[in-house]
């Protein structure tokens, strides 16, 4: 996900992660940054009192893997863009909204796990001495300071301390940092602890932390997800009743990730509400990346920068599309033989936007729906449920982009992402691993095996948008027709 270096050393935990096509700065030791700052006991800062402000964003920072040093320079870009929008007094500037950043930190050091308050800092070190390092914390302290990052209990204990002690008077937001492999379960997923051993936090997992800690009754504003392979449906699905929108990647995540710096400034008075400080944040995805070429050194291909927002309240309306189209795809099916499988196979001539994961291989659902449209042998029935899917992601997605250098290959799909007209691309979809496929060993070495991989048993079973319907998922079924399914 983050900043572009590798040691050799520590490939195979890279593979591990999920994240695919990056390089990962990885340093063994770090001088520790745990107890600089300004440290303040957590009685003696609040005094019984919550920290008001405008905005709240509570950042989840899961550096107990190999990410660590990368989250050390999104620390530091939040500080720097604190100095932007703040007065030295620590009031907001002119023409912004006042905001608290707040972070839980894990990095791999043993006993490193603490709470942040950040302020602002032009200087490029880590934990200026505007920010607060809040002292005695009940969580952390019951957990000897080395909280389990990869454990939802640990996220909902977070969400719940900051409730407990700010107030957010226009929203708040939740940003994760770390690897990511698209919706799965708990080997895969989300946020790595290596300290603790253990695997990761699942989609459904995460969905219950934030269930956990009162997300259904008070809705986060945005969930930012600056991981690899986030802007799934079958994500936003599972995520629709606990934030407005979602902010994240349906590739793998670029190396410096979402410039904070850049995230900073999107809390201006212009953004006055949800949607436009979600697309804001986009926006500053777009404005970083622009124009850049990355070279990925596995593949050797320049990289594809994508990020979407999603207004989660009408992807409920997708999943209804999205099951039609299916439900109506397997009744052509039978009669062509698999005449529309091509589409989501990777050797095939006409293909789905597909971005590969080491665990799922996501599909532009959108850029699916249009191919099947336009395709001859669709009937007049799949043709209808194909423009519904496309106008029904149209509606939820607010914001989408796409940056593909000419030097990889050109900009063919840019218009899909960029043309108001059209505006459903951006979210992908779980399918079958594809023929003349490939994984990686744990030496970061490519293996052809030109086999089809089947879907895992816990999309159906474990998966919010999988298991819909009682098990009668239309999308589900067709993935499951074309094939197969295996026990995990």
């Amino acid at each position: 996900m983050k900043k572009l270096y590798l040691f050799a050393l520590f490939v195979f935990s890279l593979f591990l992660s999920g994240c695919v096509h990056h390089e990962e700065k990885v340093v063994t030791v770090i001088s520790s940054f745990e107890d600089s700052g300004n440290k303040v006991s957590e009685s003696s800062y609040f005094k019984g009192q919550k920290k008001d402000c405008d905005w709240l964003v509570l950042m989840y920072m899961d550096g107990d893997n190999s990410l660590e040093y990368s989250l050390r320079e999104d620390f530091n870009e939040v500080e720097q863009g604190l100095s932007l929008i703040r007065n030295v007094d620590g009031s907001a500037k002119s023409g912004f909204y006042s905001v608290r950043v707040v972070v839980l930190w894990d990095g791999r050091q043993k006993k490193d796990s603490r709470i942040f308050e950040l302020g602002a800092d032009i200087e490029s070190n880590y934990a200026g001495e505007n920010t607060i390092n809040i002292q005695n914390v009940g969580f952390i302290k019951k957990a000897d300071n080395e909280v389990n990052m990869s454990s939802g209990s640990t996220l909902t204990d977070f969400i719940k301390w900051a409730d407990n002690h700010y107030s957010a008077g226009k929203g708040k937001i939740l940003h994760v940092a770390d690897h990511g492999s698209g919706p799965g379960p708990n080997t895969r997923a989300m946020c790595e602890d290596s300290t603790a051993g253990t695997s990761a936090i699942s989609s459904k997992e995460f969905a219950s932390a934030l269930t956990n800690a009162g997300a259904g009754n008070n809705k986060f504003s945005a969930l930012l997800f600056d991981i690899c392979l986030g802007s799934s449906i079958e994500d936003a699905y599972e995520f629709r009743n606990l934030a407005d929108y979602m902010i994240a990647s349906p590739n793998t995540t670029p190396g410096p990730g979402f410039d904070y710096v850049g995230v900073m400034q999107c809390f201006n008075k212009e953004n006055d509400s949800n949607e436009k400080i979600a697309v804001a944040i986009g926006q500053s995805f777009e404005d970083y990346y622009k124009g850049k070429t990355i070279v990925d050194s596995y593949t050797e291909k320049t990289m594809v920068y994508t990020v979407t927002v999603t207004n989660l309240s009408a992807v409920e309306n997708c999943a209804d599309k999205i099951d039609a189209l299916a439900d109506s795809v397997l009744l052509v099916e039978k009669q062509t033989e698999n005449s529309f499988k091509p589409y989501l196979l990777y050797n095939s001539g006409e293909k789905t936007i597909c971005y590969k994961g080491t665990v799922n291989w996501l599909f532009d659902i959108g850029d699916f729906a249009r191919l099947v449209e336009k395709d001859s042998k669709s009937s007049e029935t799949v043709k209808t449920a194909a423009s519904n899917v496309k106008t029904a992601l149209s509606g939820a997605i607010v914001y989408s982009w796409r940056w593909q250098s000419e030097k990889s290959g050109g900009n063919y799909y840019l218009s899909l992402y960029t043309d108001d007209s059209k505006g459903f691309c951006g979210l992908t979809i779980c399918g079958g691993m594809a023929n003349s496929s490939y994984t990686y060993d744990e030496y970061g070495k490519k293996i052809y095996d030109n086999k089809t991989y089947p879907i895992p048993s816990w999309y159906i079973t474990d998966i919010a948008f999988g298991s819909r319907n009682n098990g009668n998922s239309g999308w589900a079924k067709l993935i499951a027709t074309w094939f197969g399914v295996y026990s995990n």
